[in-house]
């Protein structure tokens, strides 16, 4: 039985969402709060700048998977 509490992270004081950045890179769900703007704002671009590297690093796992893959074909490697 999975607890669902480890894998979801509340943060009231989120800031520049330090937190959030962890969640997003360990794959754990993120609900944070932030009143002042500014950090909010600063906080929305690490988020959105992480999920950007992170899509960046899988696309290029596919990538690689696919070249081992035609290479494998090439090679009859089994």
């Amino acid at each position: 039985m999975k607890n669902h509490f480890l894998h979801h992270f509340h943060d009231p004081f989120s800031g520049s969402f330090t937190t959030g950045v962890a969640c997003l890179e360990t794959n754990r769900k993120f609900t944070g709060i932030e009143r002042e703007e500014k950090y909010f704002d600063i906080g929305v671009e690490r988020m959105a700048t992480t999920m950007l590297q992170l899509q960046e690093v899988a696309s290029e796992q596919i990538s690689t998977e696919q070249q081992e893959n035609q290479l494998n074909k090439f090679f009859e490697i089994k």
